[in-house]
């Protein structure tokens, strides 16, 4: 036998009954969380007919002794006859000891049902104070509500501006160099703001996944949020959403053969802008009422931290 040959046979035995395991969720190695967050980790099994058990390993520090956790049975899920979907919840709360500041280095482990245990890669969790998560996401709404507002300003001047070349350019058989020039500035306006829609959007949506994580939004406002910001912000700043068919509308505007065609098409371009205005205003306004939900989270926690305060003074001074 060659020694190629040998290689081959003795790596060929040793994978023999492993089992590969691949966290799918979360996508980073590396993430920061609450110490009151609930973290799903959703880990992909193969072979999964050949799973006996999958649990979760978490250690304090590197190079420590792996402690073991169970994973409810609840937690599998069956996917075909070779792939087996393991959804472990992470809740430092509840390991003994943890407090905020420290690492958590956590994988997902099995053993097939021939006895070879195998493991996932290693997450590293850092754990951080709720109030230090809450303050960071309150600080990043904020920037995300000011660009968002800075977004609807500038839809509202455009519209002021579309008005006002419809107004003096109705009548006009051809439309005059410095007026076609103001409106394909517009254009390129709304077509350079395709991309903030998009990237606005991304960033609501990965503050959605975190605060849902950190458990500073319940799962009922998060799918609302997700409806009502992110897939809106999604659908208006596309080629062929609201924004896209205003960009048609106008340059069928600018390139109309007749006057009498140019007003039906500035028509048309005023009202859509019109309701783009409408809609843009929703997620706006969604976005302030989950600020201000925050805030009066804040308000309420200071003012019962207050009257415990309060009650403990009141305690101590009857019982001189």
């Amino acid at each position: 036998m060659t020694i190629l040959a040998a290689l081959t046979l003795l790596i060929a035995i040793g994978d023999e009954g492993r089992l590969r395991v691949r966290i799918k969720e979360p996508a980073r190695s590396e993430s920061t969380i609450s110490i009151d967050a609930r973290l799903l980790i959703l880990a992909e099994i193969l072979p999964g007919d050949s799973l006996q058990d999958a649990w979760v390993e978490v250690r304090r520090t590197s190079g420590a002794e792996w402690h073991r956790h169970p994973i409810s049975p609840a937690r599998f899920v069956r996917l075909s006859e070779d792939r087996t979907l393991v959804a472990p919840i992470l809740e430092p709360r509840r390991l003994p000891d943890v407090r905020s500041g420290e690492t958590l280095w956590v994988r997902v482990a099995t053993v097939s049902r021939s006895g070879v245990e195998s493991t996932s890669w290693t997450l590293q969790i850092h754990v951080e104070e709720p109030a230090e998560r809450e303050e960071r996401l309150r600080s990043r709404l904020e920037q995300r509500h000011r660009e968002l507002q800075d977004l609807l300003r500038e839809f509202e001047r455009d519209h002021r501006r579309l008005s006002r070349i419809a107004l003096h350019s109705l009548d006009a058989e051809k439309l005059e160099r410095p007026v076609l020039d103001e409106l394909w500035s517009i254009d390129d306006a709304w077509a350079s703001r395709l991309a903030k829609f998009q990237t606005l959007s991304k960033e609501l949506s990965d503050d959605l996944d975190e605060a849902e994580t950190d458990r500073l939004v319940d799962v009922r406002r998060a799918d609302r949020y997700r409806r009502t910001i992110d897939r809106s912000l999604r659908t208006l700043g596309t080629e062929d959403g609201p924004l896209g068919r205003m960009r048609q509308d106008l340059a069928r505007a600018a390139q109309a053969a007749s006057a009498a065609e140019r007003r039906i098409r500035f028509l048309a371009l005023h009202d859509a802008s019109d309701r783009f205005l409408d809609l843009l205003q929703h997620p706006e306004g969604e976005l302030q009422v989950w600020r201000d939900r925050l805030d009066l989270k804040r308000i309420l926690r200071s003012a019962l931290s207050e009257q415990k305060d309060v009650t403990r003074t009141l305690d101590r001074e009857r019982n001189r």
